[in-house]
């Protein structure tokens, strides 16, 4: 619940976000969009052949430019919160607060007392007591909320208890128009949308975007009654009784896109679910079952780590309810999840990984599984994106939404750590799945066309020097650590390994499936992949900077990627371990800790566990540093990034480091 919506808009926004909520705004040209073939191309000369990306903003392109980067856009849904007497309720109209979420349950407790003196201006009781309500109630002041989500659809309901609902307590809920921002919410624009009013729900526009807000109050099926019997409909109000007739809640129009739900009870119970069509939700008991039946199947199955170090107890459990109910859906998640907007509510793909690859570790391969299909329907537009790039196979983005188009960026396209990614996360369902039901032929055929697509791109990229028999990442790229001039950077040292990873798992799958060409293919390329660069006995970014040590020794420490984010496979065959060593030690000392990301530290303790430095590891895993501060709620924050108040890689990250230390 929403309800101290202002209070919290300057750290965290509140909103009310779904997968499926995308918003496109519409263009100012004739068509009302514009497609990455309206944006200007920057074009490279790679290795004899042209090569394109949408990097530039040139003058003339902007419009085409900004659009395709902002959109299509997540929005949020509604604000819902309690009101008193038609008006929000404020922070310094409540005490004695007392909240608590059972993360064994997934409900959401709230008790206060609400100042009626105090609200809306000092209030008296004389403004506001009538003949009709009962002194009593507001003397009592209390307020209790329970607050729960559905696991399968995206519905949140509400339990109230107390005597104020009877003289002036109420639920708000209010819509604005989409915004890309981080708020994902435009409560200036009051034309730009229409909401209607009917028994069971409210019919939403937004330009073209279209949602039902849905009704289950006092546990009435509202679409199954009529005007003539226990709900009465008109231009301005819906009266909803209960089954027994026993009291009646009321939804009202109050406003520019506001409603107010009023009852005459002391208690208030209301589903609200958001749906792309008509849909009648089911009441708060049983979305509350449900969800106590979910968590409680999840805490009871999978792995669970033992630890007597409470700080990384505290990080791990809290992490794994914010992902769950963040991150685990069909698209790749945004990096804030489902709480706000980060990058106009857009994937890094290149997060994924960061986001989710815990979950196989710790016995839940389904939450991460469930996007695979993902993958596999936005294919063709990941080969368009390769084919507009000048390559073969399928190109996964950075920067994407729903649909799968690369957006446009200074840096963006020129990523390519991410591609090994699909390849990665596919096997390690396989290889942390112990389910007795677990097809692996099925799987690897059903995901087959995935690896192949993704190896056929990866192959493509890289550049064969016959002199010298290997190959080669050339310029123009941007490595993880994207500080370095694409025009400069040759053959960056974690996409030398992890390509070579990725195309040996690649050939293990083309072997299995019977595909001997391909196996052979790429096993051969993997196995001619350029030496990764060192200098001065440690591993350097990549083969060009010389200097990563001195003017480089900022963001990520991607050397360490190379052995400690990837396990098996041939990973350790090309790692010389007494550099890797001197290479951790010199991060450690020379690295500038206060510009690492939330999954960095996870990066450097994997690093250190890889080498038997276990105390090492823990210890970095929860070094006191700007970006590695999980707050009361879990969150790890990234504190010097007022666009990033919530960053959830940093939570996927320390579980699967977690993991791999502890043995998981």
């Amino acid at each position: 619940m929403q309800t101290l919506y202002e209070e919290y808009s300057a750290e965290t926004p509140l909103c009310t976000m779904a997968e499926w909520g995308w918003h496109t705004k519409k263009a100012d040209n004739e068509k009302g969009f514009y497609t990455l073939d309206d944006v200007r191309m920057t074009p490279y000369n790679y290795c004899k052949r042209t090569v394109t990306y949408p990097r530039v903003k040139y003058e003339g392109n902007e419009a085409a430019y900004d659009w395709v980067r902002q959109n299509p856009h997540k929005f949020n849904l509604a604000k819902i919160g309690l009101y008193f007497h038609n008006e929000p309720i404020q922070a310094d109209s409540i005490y004695c607060i007392n909240q608590t979420l059972d993360i064994t349950t997934g409900i959401l407790k709230s008790i206060f007392r609400l100042n009626v003196n105090r609200h809306n201006n000092a209030r008296t009781l004389n403004n506001i007591t009538a003949d009709n309500i009962d002194t009593n109630a507001i003397s009592d002041n209390l307020v209790t909320v329970y607050t729960v989500c559905d696991d399968n659809s995206d519905t949140v309901a509400f339990h109230i208890s107390s005597g104020l609902l009877q003289c002036g307590l109420s639920i708000n809920i209010v819509f604005p128009y989409a915004s890309c921002d981080m708020t994902g919410s435009d409560w200036n624009n009051t034309n730009g949308h229409s909401d209607f009013l009917n028994a069971s729900h409210i019919h939403r526009q937004i330009d073209d975007t279209a949602y039902y807000v849905n009704f289950n109050i006092n546990g009435t099926d509202t679409s199954q009654h009529t005007a003539n019997n226990s709900i009465i409909t008109s231009d301005s109000n819906v009266t909803i009784n209960k089954c027994n007739n026993s009291a009646a809640a009321t939804i009202k129009s109050n406003g520019i896109h506001s409603y107010n739900i009023t009852t005459t009870d002391d208690e208030l119970n209301m589903s609200v679910n958001f749906n792309k069509s008509i849909h009648t939700p089911a009441t708060y008991d049983t979305i509350a079952g449900n969800s106590r039946h979910f968590w409680h199947n999840y805490w009871t199955t999978g792995k669970f780590l033992n630890s007597d170090n409470k700080e990384l107890m505290r990080r791990v459990i809290l992490s794994q309810y914010l992902l769950v109910i963040n991150d685990s859906g069909y698209i790749p998640p945004a990096e804030t999840g489902l709480t706000c907007n980060s990058w106009y509510g857009k994937a890094h793909l290149e997060m994924h990984y960061w986001h989710m690859a815990w979950a196989p570790l710790w016995g839940h391969p389904e939450l991460l599984t469930r996007s695979f299909d993902w993958y596999i329907d936005i294919l063709d537009e990941a080969k368009k994106n390769a084919s507009r790039n000048g390559y073969k196979g399928a190109r996964w983005t950075k920067m994407v939404s729903y649909t799968g188009s690369d957006c446009p960026s200074k840096i963006s396209p020129l990523l390519v750590w991410q591609q090994p990614h699909i390849i990665n996360m596919l096997q390690i369902v396989i290889d942390n799945n112990t389910s007795d039901d677990f097809d692996v032929k099925a799987y690897m055929s059903k995901y087959w066309i995935l690896v192949k697509e993704t190896a056929v791109f990866m192959a493509d990229y890289l550049v064969y020097d016959p002199m010298s028999d290997i190959y080669n990442i050339e310029a123009p790229v941007i490595p993880v650590q994207e500080r370095h001039l694409p025009e400069d950077t040759r053959n960056p040292i974690f996409e030398l390994a992890y390509f070579r990873y990725g195309l040996l798992i690649a050939s293990k799958w083309a072997y299995e499936l019977g595909f001997t060409d391909e196996a052979s293919q790429w096993h051969n390329i993997a196995m001619h992949i350029a030496p990764l660069p060192i200098n001065d006995d440690v591993y350097i970014a990549h083969s060009n900077c010389p200097d990563t040590f001195t003017n480089k020794a900022i963001d990520h420490p991607l050397m360490l990627q190379i052995y400690g984010m990837l396990d098996n496979y041939g990973a350790e065959d090309i790692v010389d371990k007494d550099i890797y060593r001197n290479t951790l030690m010199k991060v450690i000392d020379m690295w500038d800790y206060s510009t690492l990301w939330g999954w960095d530290f996870a990066v450097i303790a994997m690093a250190a566990h890889k080498l038997g430095l276990d105390d090492i590891a823990l210890e970095q895993l929860l070094i006191n540093s700007p970006k590695n501060d999980y707050v009361e709620s879990g969150n790890n924050r990234q504190n010097s990034r007022k666009d990033l108040p919530l960053y959830l890689p940093g939570n996927g990250s320390l579980l699967l480091a977690a993991a791999r230390i502890f043995n998981i």
